[in-house]
């Protein structure tokens, strides 16, 4: 599960019972969602909506013109969404809520889970980015 899930799942509850909470990621806590997939592209989706309306005016309302310019979809993007691709503030609120968060990879997480010590301690698997379409997508495509 990504470790923005993870957060929103329990870590205070598994922190309280007093379990070692220790994140790992290589990549940006809050996953692919936040920063490459849901959230841009509902921005993205709703500024083509809104120009796509401008053509719902005439006849109805007036007259009305727009010119397409992604340009201010993208820097609202980059601060409004993504603070540019910074998660700084995540990483906070997952240490603020009870967690230890380290920067790294694979192999980072097998030498956090190999350093733990006692049975009071849970694995956060927190590995989930976009890597594009699969073979298997591709195959499928009509």
């Amino acid at each position: 599960m990504q470790l923005a899930t993870a957060v929103s799942v329990g870590l205070r509850e598994l922190a309280a019972a007093g379990l070692d909470v220790i994140g790992v990621e290589a990549r940006l806590v809050g996953g692919e969602c936040a920063y490459w997939g849901c959230i841009p592209t509902k921005m993205m989706v709703r500024a083509a909506v809104l120009l796509a309306e401008t053509k719902r005016v005439e006849g109805m309302a007036g007259t009305a013109s727009a010119s397409p310019d992604w340009s201010p979809v993208a820097q609202r993007i980059r601060d409004e969404a993504t603070d540019d691709w910074n998660d700084q503030v995540a990483v906070e609120r997952f240490v603020r809520r009870g967690g230890q968060f380290v920067r790294g990879g694979p192999g980072w997480r097998a030498l956090v889970w190999s350093v733990l010590t006692g049975a009071r301690s849970a694995p956060v698997e927190a590995w989930s980015w976009p890597l594009g379409p699969s073979r298997r997508s591709r195959r499928f495509r009509g």
